[in-house]
């Protein structure tokens, strides 16, 4: 049961990066042009909307990159809390996240009301499917997108409660 538990965790995880990079895919281009004489958005724009997006993906992705072989070769006896308490350890970039969150869309929509390079962006951001999926990519709103980060607290905090509940 245990290993069931971590399998979803693990596919839930791998969409959840796929997510966030989805999320990030614009910000680069948007920060190139930003330095233009015609910038989509100003740097400030772009901060504010994309906060912590890098170092949250950043963070996933090693705490899945960790996970994964753990749970692909699956031995009872493997320990894994070390994972889930530096995950843990690392919920301050959350707490910066969220007291952000209401700015940044508030920002997203201002620009896109008021730009339409930036409109469209924000409303075809393709999210890549999980490995096994025949479903090569769907498309989400950043705003959709933005709010996936508060999401992945409650899966998560739920996800350790069932984990714990089958640990001996």
């Amino acid at each position: 049961m245990r290993k069931l538990v971590l399998s979803g965790f693990l596919a839930s995880e791998e969409i959840y990066i796929n997510q966030l990079e989805a999320l990030l895919l614009p910000m680069k281009p948007l920060k190139a042009t930003a330095t233009t004489s015609q910038p989509v958005l100003t740097i400030q724009q772009i901060e504010t909307i994309f906060y912590k997006i890098q170092d949250i993906y950043e963070i996933h992705k090693e705490f899945y990159d960790n996970l994964c072989p753990k749970v692909q070769q699956w031995d009872s006896q493997v320990t894994m809390g070390h994972l889930f308490q530096k995950l843990a350890s690392q919920l301050g970039v959350y707490k910066a996240f969220v007291d952000n969150y209401k700015v940044a869309l508030e920002t997203a929509e201002k620009c896109s009301q008021s730009n339409n390079q930036f409109q469209k962006i924000s409303e075809e951001l393709k999210v890549k499917g999980p490995k096994d999926s025949k479903d090569s990519h769907t498309s989400v709103t950043m705003e959709a997108l933005l709010y996936k980060p508060i999401d992945r607290v409650t899966r998560s905090t739920l996800v350790l409660h069932d984990l714990l509940k089958h640990t001996p």
